[in-house]
């Protein structure tokens, strides 16, 4: 799996979270664990920060 598709994957999770929990996180912080270590990738604040879903 690409980063790519990885953040794509955790961005419909997010939406998820978002739309099943009443009182669900404000804010997420991506983070990417790979051979080369951890290292923060993106900040989702709103849901304005994800992209639509595609239905």
């Amino acid at each position: 799996m690409s980063v790519e598709e990885a953040i794509d994957l955790v961005d419909k999770c997010i939406n998820e979270i978002r739309s099943r929990l009443v009182v669900a996180p404000p804010n997420f912080i991506i983070k990417i664990v790979d051979k080369d270590g951890a290292r923060e990738y993106a900040w989702r604040q709103s849901v304005a920060d994800t992209p639509a879903p595609s239905a």
